[in-house]
């Protein structure tokens, strides 16, 4: 609805020309349509329906980019649905693009969309050849081979390049249909390479894989570790390079120039006799098969392989004649030898270890069968005088005590006895099985296994004594348990009212509290309401569509009854009473009706017809309101002269009391003529 003012003062003017209106250019995309993708490579086309006074090739149109910015659009033909159509190429990448339509007074018009790049996939390279590590002779062939792919582009639309950190590119080019490139070269520098192939689709994206791969300048083609830079003499045969062993084949293993020189085919002291020969000192003239030996002079003189110190031939050197270890200390006895089984308590050192012949076990005290303190001969930490080890089944001291009660209250430990029940504090004679309990002193004095604070057996601890059970003397009261609301007992121990179901720190309505849905946490007195949900959060009992608490619910949440129009301004519902003030008080569509009368506004001036700019920038009129209170021209109101030129007022204009408004046809001061306008009505 309008309200309709009539201003007399008007009929003076006498300007009754007619002039044209000049639309707006409306400007709507045809095609592509929002959202649409399109391919970088090509050139977008674009159809546009413009609507407006004048042709539309006397319209400036450009294309804005959210990427590149301003793109002029040259000439327009007509176009499948509409009558402006173009192609442009688009940058790589999702833009918004609005198309901007400019007449020649000025006036713009625009729509606006966004395209999306198609997804471009990088493409991938595996390389198969060479292996990673791999190491070739400087001459031969390497053979390079990799597979490329991409998932928009055929592999012959690639881009490859094969480069070496040491030789650069070694190839480029693009990979057959399939995506393999296979290449072959031998000019290879020697040297450590890193080897690179890198791949490029069709809109630039790139992907890069790698391999290594030595160059040896040097040939070991006997494969003996020695090549031909180390000195190898004979690189065809893998039993000679320097350092090797000489062997009697004829050859110069060593590559000193000598053959067989220290082997078997040499007589190297010159006695007559080579070690093939049986010269067992091939260093020494005075050994050799035919020289007589010397019993403990430590030459084998006569190369038998008897040894120089074994004089009763058992094998072990006498430990009168030689410095080694262990030694025969009988070599008159063959029977006596280190290598020989003892044979305890016949008083005979049979194995020649020195040891008691009574001290089987070799722990230091004779057997007690045989003199000794020993009561287990066979078992070196049993004897006399030893410590004993609780709990090992040994009587180590032999004092022939129990060697599981170490506390001797009669109970074996429960950690090493054999049956229960037992001790379970075997260092407390105070703590075993025949005790009575006292609880909540730490100390399990029955050995029954159960938690000193768990008095109810309930399997949780005393929350007196550092545990979490809230009362030890129910087993039906503790962490875990189910707790039933509303019966005044906190089951579970977890310390909340009983009477919280929601456990959002407010009782239930009905068992002395405030919360109205002890179901739903978001419900509770101190809740922040949330509007138009139907849900009462606070629990305040108000309407949830009365937001300004006027008593009548919103027009926009609260049905065909609710005839409130602005539920933000509590002075504004359908039973108002209409004020002054420029606001639609009683919610009938009308503003400050009834209560503004003649005079109430004046005209002060007009500018009918200004000679400096044309009529549609220069027109104005001011008002002047007389009175001590503002007055509003309402959103809705209809102005009209006595030519019946007329407009609505599309926003409220406030004249301030005592104050003026200038209402003009246009408000831009640099097209005007410099005036002020407070509304611009067109």
């Amino acid at each position: 609805m309008r309200a309709l003012i009539l201003f007399p003062w008007l009929l003076a003017c006498q300007d009754t020309t007619i002039h044209d209106v000049d639309e707006i250019p409306t400007v709507t995309f045809i095609r592509p349509v929002d959202g649409a993708a399109f391919d970088p490579l090509l050139p977008v086309a674009f159809c546009l329906q413009i609507d407006d006074d004048g042709p539309v090739d006397e319209l400036t149109i450009t294309l804005e980019s959210s990427l590149e910015g301003t793109l002029p659009v040259g000439t327009t033909t007509d176009c499948d649905g509409g009558n402006a159509g173009f192609e442009q190429a688009l940058d790589d990448g999702d833009h918004t693009l609005a198309v901007v339509a400019v007449d020649s007074r000025g006036q713009a018009g625009s729509d606006e969309i966004t395209l999306l790049a198609d997804p471009n996939t990088p493409p991938r390279c595996a390389v198969d050849s060479p292996v990673d590590g791999d190491t070739a002779e400087q001459g031969d062939r390497v053979d390079f081979a990799a597979s490329l792919e991409d998932a928009e582009d055929a592999g012959e639309e690639l881009l490859a390049e094969w480069h070496s950190d040491l030789d650069g590119v070694l190839w480029s080019g693009s990979p057959d249909s399939s995506g393999e490139v296979a290449l072959s070269t031998t000019e290879l520098s020697a040297g450590s390479h890193s080897l690179t192939l890198q791949v490029t689709d069709t809109r630039g994206a790139t992907d890069a894989c790698s391999t290594t791969l030595e160059i040896d300048p040097c040939l070991d083609d006997d494969a003996d570790g020695f090549t031909t830079c180390d000195d190898d003499c004979d690189d065809a045969e893998p039993t000679a390079y320097p350092g090797a062993e000489e062997i009697a084949d004829g050859q110069d293993n060593d590559c000193d120039g000598e053959i067989d020189e220290g082997t078997s085919l040499a007589d190297d002291d010159a006695d007559g006799w080579t070690e093939l020969d049986g010269d067992c000192d091939d260093s020494d003239p005075a050994v050799n098969p035919e020289a007589t030996d010397v019993w403990y002079d430590g030459v084998d003189s006569d190369c038998d392989g008897a040894g120089d110190y074994d004089a009763d031939g058992d094998g072990w050197d006498s430990d009168a004649h030689s410095g080694g270890d262990p030694l025969d200390c009988d070599d008159t006895d063959s029977s006596v030898n280190p290598g020989q089984s003892e044979v305890w308590y016949d008083g005979v050192d049979s194995d020649c270890d020195g040891a008691s012949d009574y001290d089987a076990d070799g722990d230091g005290d004779d057997s007690a069968d045989h003199g000794g303190g020993d009561c287990d001969d066979t078992e070196a930490s049993v004897h006399s005088g030893a410590s004993d080890a609780w709990y090992d089944g040994l009587d180590a001291n032999c004092d022939g005590a129990n060697d599981y009660d170490a506390d001797g209250d009669g109970w074996e430990s429960d950690d090493h006895g054999g049956g229960g029940p037992l001790d379970c504090d075997d260092t407390d004679s105070s703590v075993n099985p025949g005790q009575s309990e006292v609880w909540y002193d730490g100390v399990d004095s029955d050995c029954d296994g159960a938690s000193d604070y768990d008095a109810d057996g309930d399997g949780y601890t005393s929350d007196a004594y550092g545990g979490s059970d809230c009362d030890d003397s129910a087993s039906g009261t503790h962490p875990g348990n189910t707790d039933a609301w509303y019966d005044g007992v906190d089951a579970d121990c977890d310390g909340a009212s009983d009477y919280d179901a929601d456990d959002d720190g407010y009782d239930h309505d009905g068992y002395g509290g405030a919360d109205c849905d002890d179901a739903d946490a978001e419900i509770s007195p101190g809740a922040v309401e949330v509007w138009y949900d139907g849900v009462d959060t606070d629990c305040d009992g108000a309407s949830d569509y009365d937001a300004d608490g006027d008593g009548e619910d919103s027009a926009d949440h609260g049905g065909d009854d609710a005839l409130d129009c602005d539920d933000a301004d509590a002075v504004v519902w359908s039973g108002a009473v209409e004020a002054l003030d420029g606001v639609d008080n009683d919610c009938d569509d009308y503003c400050d009706e009834g209560l503004l009368v003649e005079g109430d506004l004046v005209i002060t001036e007009i500018m009918r017809d200004p000679s400096q700019v044309g009529d549609t920038e220069g027109e104005w009129f001011e008002v002047y309101n007389p009175g001590s209170s503002d007055l509003a021209l309402c959103d809705g109101w209809y102005v009209e002269d006595a030519d019946s030129d007329s407009f609505n007022v599309t926003s409220s204009v406030v004249v301030p009391a005592g104050g003026y408004a200038v209402i003009g046809k246009n408000d831009d001061t640099s097209v005007n003529g410099g005036v002020p306008v407070d509304y611009e009505f067109g």
